[in-house]
């Protein structure tokens, strides 16, 4: 069946799926990530079916996966709204993201003496979310239903794909 799929946008070496996979077998799991280098880890395994591309122009139909779950990807984003717009184009059911509650992040790092010039900011996030402004950011381009905080750094989001859903800034 075409959508009985979950897809890890952002997989990096594809540990997500991999635990994913032992939770539900009987599921096909694709995983894309643009750094072919962090892929070869996961093919080496052969843990999962990886792919190199980008979460700007997936390479799979429309509606292609039941799930589509993306994780510590939107905050190294220039433009997240054009990659959740791209996300929605292949998920047929749901979006799983997550990303840093940015200002515990940033403490987390300041503790462990990491990045202490840019006040624990990791060089390469791009975007800045807090545990509010996560859900209502996705609130413009998904239906979410469910937001949690796993281990208070995380901001976790499920949301719906809504054909009717305006995609917005």
């Amino acid at each position: 069946e075409p959508g009985d799929a979950i897809l890890n946008a952002g997989c990096g070496e594809g540990l997500v799926m991999y635990l994913l996979n032992q939770e539900f077998p009987e599921r096909k799991f694709v995983g894309v990530d643009i750094d072919q280098d962090r892929l070869g880890i996961g093919r080496d395994a052969e843990l999962m079916d990886l792919i190199q591309g980008d979460v700007y122009e997936l390479p799979f139909a429309s509606d292609r996966f039941d799930v589509v779950v993306m994780l510590e990807v939107l905050e190294h984003l220039q433009t997240p709204a054009a990659a959740i717009k791209e996300i929605k184009r292949v998920s047929r059911r749901a979006v799983v993201m997550s990303v840093p509650n940015d200002p515990v992040f940033r403490l987390g790092n300041l503790f462990r003496g990491r990045n202490l010039t840019k006040l624990g900011d990791h060089p390469d996030h791009k975007q800045h979310f807090t545990r509010l402004s996560f859900p209502k950011f996705l609130a413009n381009h998904l239906d979410v239903r469910r937001t949690s905080m796993p281990g208070f750094a995380w901001t976790m989001c499920l949301g719906h794909v809504d054909s009717d859903q305006m995609d917005g800034d």
